[in-house]
């Protein structure tokens, strides 16, 4: 399980934690595939950062504050995964 208040601290540097979560046990989504969903929404590559998989469970993807809100919004697959984001 993550904690997403483990990371709030990142807030004063222009980072936000983003936990993209899903059913990846029967399609496993790795950096590529998660990346190209994220850049599919329209958001440009340089508001994201890292991007921690989290096996089976999805992602955790650090962008700037500026892009949360429509992350949380239009992200809804991964490959063929539905996903919700927070």
């Amino acid at each position: 399980v993550v904690n997403l208040n483990d990371y709030q601290t990142l807030d004063m540097y222009g980072v936000v934690p983003v936990l993209v979560e899903g059913n990846f046990k029967f399609e496993a989504a790795g950096h590529r595939e998660l990346l190209g969903s994220l850049l599919g929404t329209g958001v440009r590559r340089e508001h994201l950062g890292d991007i921690l998989i989290l096996p089976q469970k999805g992602a955790l993807v650090f962008a700037t504050p500026v892009v949360t809100d429509y992350l949380t919004q239009g992200l809804a697959k991964v490959g063929h995964v539905p996903v919700s984001v927070r």
